[in-house]
């Protein structure tokens, strides 16, 4: 027994060296994306406090957006031209200003809730991590992987995905796209808030070491 335990021990301690030397590196990838403004500025303070903890680290974060966009057909990810984005949800109105008048191929609207992928160190952390996230009704949060690294993707439910025109041609009318747009505000500005309740609850949980006086109900962990 003592063998098993010693061997459990040095496996733990392998795994947390590989979780350290691995925060190092995005920590330093982090660094220089913020220094290259690649980083959206408003998910900045919460991916600092993510990152402050020992058992979390952020790999790749966006505060959910508006997007207009031109690509040839409906996987055509990569080939993709922008017309607009943005973060904000009081700029939304102002996307029909930039609707082109020619574009090839087809062209989406979209609307993508907050999303951010964490590292945990372990399962237990993981699970405390998506716990929160659920409680913050950020409803769409999983753990994504286990292996080789232990990856959470947190993510809200307000999303939407609308083809508007074809090769230079709109096949909405202006009422239509006001309405779709009131949508999509409504959409981003009540998941950036639910990505602000799990940051007060991260606060929370930072001042307690645990989220007991948080816990929601069973059943309340939907969207």
């Amino acid at each position: 027994m003592a063998m098993l335990g010693d061997e459990f021990s040095l496996t733990s301690q392998l795994t947390f060296k590989y979780f350290e030397q691995k925060k190092k590196k995005a920590l330093y990838k982090l660094g220089e994306a913020l220094r290259r403004n690649k980083v959206d500025k408003e998910v900045i303070p919460l991916i600092d406090l993510i990152n402050s903890f020992p058992q979390w680290f952020t790999t790749s974060s966006c505060a959910g957006r508006v997007a207009l966009l031109s690509k040839e057909g409906v996987r055509s990810k990569y080939t993709a031209t922008f017309w607009y984005k943005t973060h904000d949800p009081s700029e939304i109105q102002t996307m029909k200003e930039c609707i082109p008048t020619e574009f090839d191929g087809q062209l989406w609207l979209l609307v993508s809730p907050p999303m951010f992928h964490v590292v945990a160190r372990t399962l237990k952390d993981a699970h405390e991590l998506q716990l929160m996230a659920k409680q913050a009704r950020l409803g769409y949060s999983k753990i994504q992987s286990v292996k080789p690294s232990i990856v959470v993707e947190i993510l809200g439910t307000g999303m939407l995905s609308l083809p508007i025109g074809q090769d230079g041609e709109i096949f909405v009318t202006e009422s239509y796209l006001d309405y779709v747009l009131r949508i999509g505000e409504e959409m981003l500005r009540e998941d950036q808030q639910r990505m602000w309740k799990w940051h007060d609850l991260l606060v929370q949980f930072k001042k307690t070491g645990n989220n007991h006086g948080t816990r929601e109900r069973k059943g309340n962990l939907g969207n």
